[in-house]
């Protein structure tokens, strides 16, 4: 069989997909393209609304240097969110900027106070994230906030979020039941291992041992392995006693101490008793937060 008959045809599918390489790779570096996220808050110590936080996303391979956070409210009102006029902004490629928010004391325009709280709480007027960069205005594409549960707290009360409390010794997760964890540092890596009263008893090191008095608390401890270090037994630069039973101490000082089983719940009581119990909590937080406001103008 004949192949250079279809020569042409493979030059051409090889001319194509270099093209398409090529145009891909530009579409990638050149202009601006990032998404941003926002949410608008009350609370009662301020009578004004506030941004409470805001979510950029560069989705170009090249870094993008901003200027200027704005709040496009209609066609004639931007509320600054930030200014970088001084040290801009510089988002890194596919690099993702959060920033966080309190109330605030005031909204001005010329010295005059204004009130901006119908508009941010107005959802049919449409609002977007402006952003002043070195090629001029650039309005930010809207996207969604990524799913937490939290979010779904605030649409129905009977959502928990669990998290577990874990001891962490620089990524390394000591468990409850030892005394003590020890970080050996050396100049090119660390290590955790964990230490219990009772390891006097055993081989824990090769060119020395431990005593029972050492064990006793955390200073005898920490003492003790210093000078083993001095001595050139402990082959370490520097080593850190953790007292596991402090840290323990100090977590429950925010907890109680009972435990507590918690079980499935019925569908029912969560999608109708949740969200109707929510909607009535809703309501008095409202209601409250008016007051408040009321009160502090």
């Amino acid at each position: 069989m004949d192949i250079s008959i279809y020569l042409p045809i493979i030059s051409l599918s090889i001319a194509i997909s270099a093209l398409s390489i090529s145009l891909f790779n530009y579409l990638r570096k050149s202009g601006i393209s990032i998404v941003s996220s926002f949410s608008i808050m009350s609370s009662g110590d301020s009578p004004d609304d506030f941004i409470a936080n805001i979510t950029l996303q560069n989705l170009k391979d090249k870094a993008i240097s901003i200027f200027g956070i704005y709040l496009d409210i209609g066609p004639q009102i931007f509320v600054e969110i930030k200014n970088y006029k001084e040290d801009p902004l510089i988002i890194k490629p596919y690099e993702s900027f959060y920033l966080k928010y309190g109330p605030v004391l005031y909204y001005s325009h010329n010295f005059i106070k204004i009130d901006l709280n119908d508009l941010l709480q107005n959802k049919k007027i449409k609002k977007r994230i402006v952003l002043s960069t070195i090629q001029g205005r650039y309005n930010t594409k809207y996207r969604k906030p990524f799913w937490t549960p939290t979010q779904q707290y605030f649409s129905n009360a009977y959502t928990k979020l669990i998290q577990p409390i874990i001891i962490d010794i620089k990524g390394d997760h000591i468990g409850p039941g030892n005394d003590y964890a020890l970080l050996l540092q050396k100049q090119d890596n660390n290590e955790v291992m964990s230490l219990n009263k009772d390891d006097y008893k055993y081989e824990v090191f090769r060119k020395f041992n431990l005593s029972k008095e050492c064990l006793e608390n955390k200073i005898n401890l920490q003492d003790y392995l210093n000078s083993q270090i001095e001595k050139g037994r402990l082959n370490v630069d520097k080593v850190t006693v953790y007292d596991i039973n402090e840290i323990k101490e100090f977590y429950s000082r925010f907890s109680k101490q009972e435990r507590y089983k918690i079980g499935k719940m019925s569908y029912f009581r969560y999608y109708v008793l949740g969200y109707i119990n929510l909607k009535k909590y809703q309501s008095t937080i409202r209601k409250k937060n008016r007051q408040h406001k009321i009160e502090k103008k």
